[in-house]
């Protein structure tokens, strides 16, 4: 089998390619999903990580709603919900989030694995040396 390499202009494309597919519910319903772009990882991240005091704080109370938030579609492909719809997505049963946030961590490419080891790899104090607000 031979190896196709790629340049800058056919790697720039693939952000037109964002990889879709279905979680199914616990009613056997399927929910459209899509992956997440760099840009929405990172703005999550920056919701659910913080440094206080020179130690990592995660705040994932919000995150698997913001992750759905950001990846889940209506059927015609349009995102499903926005920013105001955070607060009841956090509310929802976890069995009926989880399988749309693992679901869009898949089509991502984002594994549980890489996650954990994005955080173990945060720096312990922030750029200006005060962790304080």
């Amino acid at each position: 089998m031979d190896t196709k390499m790629i340049g800058r202009t056919e790697f720039l494309e693939a952000r037109t390619r964002v990889e879709r597919g279905h979680a199914t519910l616990p009613d056997g319903s399927l929910h459209l999903c899509r992956g997440l772009t760099a840009r929405e990882w990172g703005e999550i991240q920056d919701q659910t990580h913080r440094i206080e005091a020179g130690q990592l704080q995660i705040k994932s109370e919000f995150r698997m709603a913001l992750v759905v938030a950001a990846g889940a579609l209506q059927p015609d492909g349009q995102r499903a919900y926005g920013a105001s719809d955070i607060g009841a997505l956090n509310e929802m049963p976890v069995s009926w989030l989880q399988p749309v946030h693992d679901r869009i961590m898949e089509l991502s490419g984002i594994t549980a694995r890489q996650t954990e080891d994005a955080a173990k790899n945060l720096p312990e104090t922030t750029a200006g040396g005060s962790s304080g607000d």
